[in-house]
């Protein structure tokens, strides 16, 4: 979520293109649900270790389980906030480019 209020600010900021990199958006790649008890589960890939797989809990406390539901219901609206971005940025004349290697988002013009 925080790439979305820098590009709002950036926006805001008038520059004329805004390149964003880094931003694979593919969290949900990560999550799957334990067929044995229904379970939300993340695995979290390390560069130097092994994977882990932990049970998915809501942040901040993550004492309550997380649901599919609230996850993709989440993650759409970010990728929602991604096109609007991308409208309001058109109409001030100022171009979105996703540089990022690897991305999900497709709200924005891709560099070539």
């Amino acid at each position: 979520m925080i790439i979305i209020y820098a590009i709002y600010l950036a926006i805001w900021s008038n520059y004329t293109t805004i390149n964003i990199y880094g931003a694979d958006m593919s969290f949900h790649k990560d999550i799957d649900v334990d067929q044995e008890n229904n379970e939300l589960i993340i695995r979290f890939k390390h560069f130097n270790s092994e994977d882990t797989i932990e049970r998915l809990m809501k942040n901040p406390e993550k004492i309550i389980p997380s649901t599919m539901y609230s996850e993709t219901r989440g993650m759409s609206i970010v990728f929602h906030a991604h096109e609007l971005c991308d409208i309001y940025a058109k109409k001030q004349n100022i171009r979105i480019v996703n540089c990022s290697s690897y991305s999900m988002i497709d709200a924005y013009d891709r560099s070539k």
